[in-house]
């Protein structure tokens, strides 16, 4: 094969490929192919870190899973801190044989990346369901009880019903099926990973959507967050309808810097 091939294939195996592939190129003369040697090593090692990132994710579920609950859904919300727009919850099934390697919170992964797992998670989950509390209903009740009821409705729109749900942070909601409140579960759970992702594309899409009815305060970058180019078109326009306005009080323009609402932010 000519080493353009070689390349091509590179790209395309798994961890174990790319090691006995580079165990073919450290011998082979052509010049350019201990490069490539060297790329398949440093690939095969990369996978393996992901391969076994991924395993030690399942580590949650897995426990459920041989008491012979199967269907264990994965919840996180999106849009806690902004001064607009809604929060969104996301609640994910995924099959225990799936595999999505490079799979992380949210916060983490750009645009594109989370865009790609977003449509992989789309495709193979077992199910998806969303929730979504708009601004006014956050100013009556404050966002942690809006959180609660996002990810509620979530879960209610999951079918088949999920046996367990594991939740991110230390707060749950109230379900009729056991809850797991887990610290951290964005970083230690695939299930609450996905549905991490979910719920920032979901609502970073809404936020666009939202941007072309009310251009002045350019949602569709800042997605809602205290930016400085937010605070400037609030102080300018003042609120629109989709403003949290209990959010908008209690900062005041002088402090809608905090780092609380920080762009990149759930």
């Amino acid at each position: 094969m000519s080493l353009r091939d070689l390349r091509c294939l590179l790209d395309a195996c798994g961890p174990e490929d790319c090691y006995r592939l580079a165990q073919i190129l450290k011998d082979d003369p052509r010049r350019g192919a201990a490069v490539l040697a060297q790329r398949a090593f440093a690939r095969y090692r990369h996978q393996r870190q992901l391969w076994a990132r991924w395993e030690a994710g399942f580590y949650h579920e897995r426990k459920w899973w041989e008491q012979g609950k199967l269907l264990v859904a994965g919840v996180d919300e999106a849009g806690r801190g902004p001064l607009a727009g809604p929060v969104v919850a996301a609640a994910v099934i995924l099959p225990r044989d799936v595999v999505l390697l490079g799979l992380d919170d949210s916060k983490t992964l750009s645009p594109a990346q989370r865009t790609r797992l977003y449509r992989r998670i789309m495709r193979c989950a077992v199910s998806v369901g969303v929730g979504i509390v708009p601004a006014r209903r956050i100013d009556t009740v404050r966002i942690h009880v809006a959180c609660m009821e996002a990810m509620r409705e979530a879960v209610a729109r999951l079918m088949p019903t999920p046996d367990v749900v594991i939740v991110d942070g230390p707060w749950a909601p109230q379900l009729r099926c056991p809850v797991v409140a887990l610290r951290g579960g964005d970083r230690r759970s695939n299930s609450v990973r996905a549905a991490s992702v979910v719920a920032k594309v979901l609502r970073d899409r809404l936020m666009e959507r939202l941007h072309r009815r009310y251009p002045q305060y350019g949602f569709d970058r800042n997605k809602g967050y205290g930016t400085p180019e937010h605070r400037q078109a609030l102080q300018r326009f003042g609120p629109c309808p989709i403003h949290r306005l209990s959010f908008v009080k209690r900062w005041g323009s002088c402090h809608y810097s905090d780092p609380h609402v920080a762009p990149g932010e759930r």
